[in-house]
């Protein structure tokens, strides 16, 4: 009997943790990962099998965590809004609900948080070790990439910077899922010979500019859902990009996705990606069925009257379908190129 209850507390702990980390949202960290395994060996001429998988898949692990961390990260310092958030649209706004709900306490998210980005540091500095076999340029460009990350996921929720409390969020998030994909680019490509310093910044570089729409994609994500909690948000200090922009911000969301396909009709007309990748576009088209739907979402003075459950959810939903589908269909035409 005590074996039993024993085990039905193990699992009710571990089901809580993974709630906690926001488990379906580490998909797009997967997604970057994929488009920067495509771009890695599109950019660098590196064959399949020269890649180093063992270390690519060691990367995707590392950054998953990191990915993992950072959200429950944010649920313990975002503990007070939650708590009075009584508009929030599960699973897309309100965070992990762990807290609120007293499924783990305040010192064990915070254990949590600690171990999480223990665990994703020690697989970093692992792959920037293995890389570093292959010269010493590749391992001082990935540790540089990883501890930008781990920096970005920290200071997003924790004083005194905070960004998304500043209406920095978006940026904070653009930042760290470009350097997922610079960072797996840069795993794919080190499996071949040892690479100069000025050929590993060129690739570098290369990288973060196909992952501009991308990680402005990923951003869009946050922003959306922002809308919901914004009465919470306001009560407790923390003014949001959309609580900013106010009655502008269903306008907002629209700029932002038709920046991300003029980006990417640039970087294909400029020569920069394929033309097969042009196949991206298509991923786009879910976010723009959902502007409309924001737009219906989001009556006059949304912030203070809430948004229509059901039109958000149906733009949420479309806005995560095409962070999903974009990378996954440009990293596709970079393959068939």
């Amino acid at each position: 009997m005590r074996y039993r209850e024993h085990g039905r507390r193990w699992q009710k702990e571990w089901r809580g943790r993974l709630q906690a980390v926001r488990w379906p949202f580490l998909l797009l960290s997967g997604a970057g990962g994929v488009l920067g395994v495509s771009e890695g060996l599109f950019r660098s001429g590196v064959a399949v099998e020269e890649v180093v998988w063992g270390m690519v898949g060691l990367a995707g692990a590392g950054v998953l965590l990191a990915h993992a961390a950072a959200n429950v990260h944010n649920d313990y310092y975002d503990q007070g809004t939650d708590e009075i958030n009584e508009r929030r649209i599960t699973p897309f706004t309100g965070g992990s609900r762990v807290l609120p709900e007293g499924i783990m306490t305040a010192a064990e998210m915070r254990e949590w948080t600690v171990s999480l980005f223990a665990a994703a540091a020690g697989i970093g500095g692992a792959v920037v070790g293995w890389a570093g076999e292959k010269g010493a340029a590749w391992g001082g460009w990935l540790a540089a990439i990883g501890l930008g990350g781990v920096t970005v996921g920290w200071v997003y929720s924790a004083p005194p910077v905070r960004l998304v409390a500043r209406g920095l969020g978006e940026v904070g998030v653009g930042i760290a899922w470009l350097g997922i994909v610079v960072g797996m680019a840069l795993v794919t490509a080190a499996g071949g010979e040892e690479t100069r310093t000025e050929e590993i910044a060129r690739l570098a570089t290369a990288a973060g500019t196909t992952a501009l729409p991308f990680a402005l994609l990923v951003a869009l994500v946050l922003y959306v859902n922002e809308f919901p909690d914004a009465a919470a948000d306001e009560a407790t200090g923390k003014r949001t990009l959309p609580l900013r922009l106010r009655e502008a911000a269903p306008w907002g969301y629209g700029a932002g996705v038709a920046a991300v396909g003029g980006l990417h009709v640039w970087l294909v007309e400029s020569g920069h990606l394929p033309q097969t990748a042009q196949l991206g576009l298509a991923g786009l088209l879910p976010a723009v069925a959902a502007f409309w739907r924001l737009r219906r979402a989001c009556p006059q003075a949304w912030w203070e009257r809430g948004v229509d459950a059901a039109e958000f959810r149906r733009a949420a939903g479309g806005q995560l379908w095409a962070a999903h589908l974009y990378p996954l269909l440009t990293a596709g035409g970079l393959w068939v190129r």
